[in-house]
């Protein structure tokens, strides 16, 4: 099994926003002993994990359609063509490094090792954009090269290299970067899940195609616990204008999982309940409105 690179992402953006409390944890240090600084750390440590474990992972849609033989849809990767546009501000380079990274996953999967290397190239750029000091990229090049096809060499490289933006995030505390970071990566892999739903294939056998629908509608709703999870982190961070209308575009996500009820209608197996794309139709054409500004 490939080790998502967008997880990694995750564990990095979560892990800065709450490490060190922020600037709250400063507002509040007169009044806090180093007994209460020690427990609330340890909560915002708990509340990483709990985050992190359930947050879905960018290989986990594209292993599945591999799995079933479906072809690799190349238009649901973000265009890297679009990258200069991403560097006008912080806080559109850090949204679409979440994006490129989960877009690095869905090539891996897939066995598109070239254009992998192009993706990480460009999310290099953007890390560096957002003032993460990265390792030579030469030198990173040059070793993705060499192991380009070693999919589980390729994953390591990369994990290596965007390890050292882990070190500076946690050191700097770039509470609403990181939050970015983790909202791009966590929109990009729904945006892939839903799409692949909704572009399957209708000429295929009606078992077939049903088998596979249902897994992905499953996949979906299980998103909706790792999205109130992600409300609430955006809800951590400083206030802004970006944060506060990306915390509005996914509450509003929410508000479509809350009318579908999916999880609840899966958990009592409903048998004349139909799994298939027009079931999750509200929360796709959310998630596609929240992605189209993000990559826009």
């Amino acid at each position: 099994m490939i080790k998502p690179t967008v997880k990694w992402f995750a564990v990095v953006a979560i892990a800065a926003t709450f490490s060190a409390c922020g600037d709250s944890a400063t507002k509040s240090a007169e009044t806090t002993t180093p007994t209460d600084t020690a427990s609330q750390a340890a909560t915002y440590e708990k509340n990483v994990e709990t985050v992190i474990d359930e947050l879905p992972t960018a290989s986990e849609i594209p292993a599945l359609l591999e799995s079933t033989g479906a072809e690799y849809n190349a238009t649901l990767a973000n265009p890297l063509s679009k990258e200069s546009s991403y560097t006008t501000t912080t806080g559109k380079a850090a949204l679409n490094l979440g994006v490129y990274a989960a877009d690095l996953s869905y090539l891996c999967v897939y066995d598109k090792a070239q254009d992998a290397l192009s993706y990480i190239k460009t999310a290099q750029k953007l890390a560096q954009h957002i003032g993460v000091v990265t390792p030579n990229v030469e030198a990173v090049q040059k070793r993705v090269e060499s192991n380009l096809s070693n999919k589980d060499s390729l994953i390591s490289i990369v994990n290596q290299t965007i390890a050292v933006s882990d070190k500076y995030l946690k050191e700097n505390q770039q509470h609403n970067v990181a939050a970015l970071v983790v909202v791009g990566g966590f929109v990009e892999g729904l945006y892939v899940a839903t799409s692949v739903a909704e572009k399957y294939p209708k000429d295929l056998p009606k078992e077939v195609r049903s088998g596979v629908l249902t897994q992905l509608v499953r996949t979906v709703a299980d998103q909706e616990k790792p999205l109130a999870d992600l409300v609430k982190l955006l809800g951590t961070v400083p206030a802004s204008a970006e944060i506060d209308d990306l915390k509005k575009q996914l509450e509003e996500l929410q508000q479509a999982y809350t009318s579908l009820n999916l999880s609840q209608k899966i958990k009592e197996n409903k048998g004349d309940m139909v799994l298939d794309d027009t079931t999750i139709a509200p929360i796709a054409a959310k998630v596609k409105e929240i992605r189209n500004k993000i990559v826009s």
